[in-house]
């Protein structure tokens, strides 16, 4: 199993955009990052889309050519602002990453894993069954 580091970054209650660099410019520092999920309340799923939008071209702009998987799970966290948790391989760790669109995987010679970021269904306005069965058809 690979060895990995796990850190949670909170944004100030401002703008989403906002919020997102200023997660973004704590984060981008870790040069091993491997996954970032954001929490933070969204009101519907029209708004929900519009920010996941507005993170993938913030996260295009911090990690430019290899964005690693992100996901965007609206719920609330306890800080009541958008908070991100940040997955990092270990320095020591002698990997090979490969990229692939909102996934990577990695092999250390000893083990592979495959990592994700959110995988929507086609209709997020779909049935909840509906929806399962779409993602599952992704994979």
């Amino acid at each position: 199993m690979l060895q990995k580091k796990y850190s949670v970054y909170t944004a100030e209650n401002t703008p989403f955009d906002l919020m997102c660099k200023s997660l973004l410019s704590q984060i981008v520092h870790d040069p091993n990052v491997i996954k970032i999920v954001f929490f933070g309340l969204t009101r519907n799923n029209e708004q929900y889309l519009t920010q996941l939008k507005t993170l993938s071209k913030i996260m295009a702009d911090f990690f430019p050519g290899r964005i690693p998987p992100f996901s965007l799970v609206s719920q609330i966290p306890e800080s009541e602002t958008l908070t991100a948790e940040v997955v990092s391989l270990e320095a020591s760790e002698n990997a090979i990453i490969s990229y692939g669109a909102n996934y990577i995987v990695i092999d250390n010679g000893i083990c592979r894993e495959l990592i994700t970021g959110g995988i929507l269904p086609q209709d997020i306005n779909q049935s909840y069954s509906a929806q399962s069965q779409s993602v599952f058809n992704s994979v």
